[in-house]
């Protein structure tokens, strides 16, 4: 691969980086989130978005990395509906042949949501052809994306076909991730019955959840005029604090019991707000994280909390600098997050309280 020197250096960094801190009961993985691949606002977009899979790519060449998600906004939308297929299959693409699993999670703007296309008084995130003809539906999405990777070992809700959420196990890290469908969820009691029934069924100790999301689990994280939280937030949030506090879930959509568990969830990691942040959540007792823009530059603010980093100065910047790009490796465990920035922003590590 031709990097500049300047994203050579970075690599190197990276990498003796991630070598350093991780050990074998962590779960390793590289997060991109909110490429917009096909927006006008950043000159410079597709490649700082394809020079960051060819690099995430080559950590999972090397056994660096246990898998790698898409955390949702893989195109901007606000266009032809032709528009953002083509866009959303250029990025899907771009992971073809990864050497590890590969996911993807649902953003807000991934349906094309175009305003240019809505009837007068029609909102734009309402997914409905009489108001915006240019929509792509669930399955065309599906197709365009996560069909592509879909392995064996990926588990889909037999109960609601076509459903967008989904896990996978890594069992040599005794780790299960689940993938959500945070926006446009065609029916959140069914994700959460699939949580609660499927998903969070192992009990052995050392096991661990890592969830994977476009928009947060909590609103303290999500920007205050937008107001929006993954589908089915609060019953989610019912079933993991029972989970890691060994409780009972009171949900809507049954009772469920935790008592007898041993097993963890550990990390939510989430994109949407264009800032970065990480945190040991108190009350759920796990890891929570967003992620920065992959792709446009600008960056967005949370409700109750401050962002660590943003990508200030990023616009000033050439795509040969290794500070134009922004994007997380993660190696978790029920005692620690190590975020290892690519780019522009800093690693940090957190410890669970």
């Amino acid at each position: 691969m031709n990097f500049s020197e300047s994203i050579n250096k970075e690599i190197e960094r990276v990498i003796e980086k991630l070598t350093a801190v991780t050990d074998k009961n962590a779960v390793n993985y590289a997060i991109v989130t909110d490429t917009h691949y096909d927006t006008q606002q950043s000159v410079g977009t597709p490649e700082i978005v394809d020079n960051s899979v060819k690099i995430i790519r080559l950590l999972a060449e090397k056994g660096l990395i246990d898998f790698a998600g898409h955390c949702g906004d893989i195109t901007t939308g606000w266009r032809s509906g032709d528009s953002c297929r083509k866009y959303t299959k250029i990025v899907a693409d771009l992971f073809s042949d990864f050497p590890c699993p590969v996911v993807f999670t649902i953003g807000n703007h991934d349906f094309n949501h175009n305003p240019e296309t809505l009837k007068e008084g029609a909102h734009s995130y309402t997914l409905n052809d009489e108001k915006n003809p240019e929509l792509l539906d669930h399955a065309e999405w599906y197709d365009l994306t996560q069909k592509n990777f879909r392995k064996d070992s990926f588990i889909y809700d037999e109960a609601m076909p076509g459903s967008l959420y989904f896990y996978f196990d890594i069992p040599e890290k005794k780790a299960r991730v689940v993938c959500l469908e945070s926006f446009y969820c065609r029916n959140v009691e069914k994700q959460v019955r699939f949580i609660a029934e499927k998903v969070l069924t192992v009990k052995d100790e050392g096991v661990k959840y890592v969830f994977l999301s476009h928009a947060p689990i909590d609103n303290r994280y999500e920007e205050g005029k937008m107001h929006h939280v993954c589908a089915g937030a609060d019953d989610l949030k019912r079933l993991i604090t029972a989970l890691n506090n060994r409780t009972v879930a009171q949900t809507s959509v049954g009772t469920y019991d935790f008592s007898d568990y041993a097993s963890n969830a550990v990390a939510f990691n989430c994109g949407h707000m264009h800032s970065s942040y990480v945190e040991f959540n108190r009350d759920l007792k796990m890891f929570h994280a967003t992620s920065g823009q992959t792709g446009v530059v600008g960056s967005g603010h949370f409700r109750e909390v401050e962002a660590d980093d943003n990508a200030t100065g990023r616009h000033k910047l050439t795509n040969d600098d290794a500070n134009r790009y922004l994007f997380d490796i993660v190696s978790v465990t029920p005692e620690k997050y190590e975020r290892i920035r690519f780019g522009n922003g800093l690693d940090k590590t957190v410890n669970a309280e």
